[in-house]
């Protein structure tokens, strides 16, 4: 639902927040997305979520979880492949390139039982993006910004998710190279 509600909304806000624990969510991250990551209580720039997974966007985090293996969600990975691995798979990748362009890249580097075993665990990492049509038009979401944060516990949030500006978490041109 948060991948879904992020997409169909994306383009109606100046800026989204995603605050999470889970770091599934961190490809969400876009130009109008930031992931405030509540165990490291701060947000995580696009420069950091790619170093952290070796992945040339944050988009593309699904596909290194694929590889890697993830414990906290039961997804195994392919055996014997580690972050060195998935930086060679992606020295070839581009920012731009969609998941779809990116798996097409990482094929040819894998037997066929790596590949089964890929595309298994790609599978149970992609966030799955709910029916765009059940969601409720923007103006019908009922947030209430500081008082929402604080039922949910969160209140502390408030002066960092407030004050928080995109430009300062995207990456500049130099970082993206």
């Amino acid at each position: 639902a948060i991948s879904a509600a992020c997409s169909k909304y994306q383009a109606e806000v100046d800026s989204i927040i995603v605050a999470s624990g889970d770091k599934d969510l961190m490809q969400l991250a876009s130009e109008t997305v930031a992931y405030y990551s509540l165990n490291e209580k701060a947000t995580v720039p696009w420069p950091v979520i790619c170093s952290k997974f070796r992945v040339k966007h944050p988009g593309q985090v699904s596909i290194a979880l694929a590889i890697l293996g993830d414990a906290t969600d039961g997804i195994k990975g392919i055996s014997g492949w580690g972050p060195k691995k998935v930086e060679k798979l992606f020295q070839f990748v581009k920012d731009t390139d969609t998941p779809l362009e990116v798996v097409e890249k990482l094929k040819p580097s894998m037997s066929e039982a790596q590949w089964q075993d890929f595309l298994h665990c790609l599978d149970l990492t992609l966030l799955g993006y709910d029916d765009l049509e059940s969601l409720p038009p923007l103006q019908e979401i009922k947030y209430g910004g500081e008082q929402d944060l604080q039922l949910a516990g969160l209140s502390h949030l408030w002066p960092q998710l407030h004050n928080l500006s995109l430009s300062q978490l995207a990456p500049t041109p130099d970082e993206l190279d």
